[in-house]
């Protein structure tokens, strides 16, 4: 049985109901699932640099539901927003990437593969 998609459109409930804190952050980025979805990886990043695991461990489970789930958009935009930014050059990084699912490390390096096509030199 396959799940549901789910619509860009849905993104900031989502957030907003998982994460009420971030309520304000969401509805000030526009409509922009780009902007909402940069909001949220600075959430993340934040809650990383406060080692508050819980909470950045729902966030993963969000973001992996939005590749796995979303429809185009929705996925297009935690691709390019959220996981292709991930910074592996400092400590809230490194343990932002550490916490991501096999998946969305996948993903992860194939961002990276397209951004830099020399082997990954570029790499973060």
């Amino acid at each position: 049985m396959t799940e549901a998609v789910l619509p860009a459109k849905d993104f900031v409930s989502i957030i907003s109901s998982s994460f009420p804190e971030l309520k304000p952050e969401m509805e000030n980025a526009s409509d922009s699932i780009y902007l909402q979805m940069m909001e949220f990886k600075s959430y993340a990043l934040r809650l990383a640099k406060l080692d508050d695991d819980d909470k950045l461990r729902h966030c993963i489970d969000v973001l992996d539901r939005a590749v796995k789930l979303g429809d185009s958009d929705l996925k297009t935009a935690a691709c390019v927003s959220f996981i292709e930014h991930i910074d592996r050059s400092n400590k809230a990084g490194r343990k932002l990437f550490s916490m991501l699912t096999p998946e969305l490390r996948r993903v992860w390096s194939e961002m990276q593969d397209y951004v830099n096509p020399r082997g990954g030199n570029g790499r973060r």
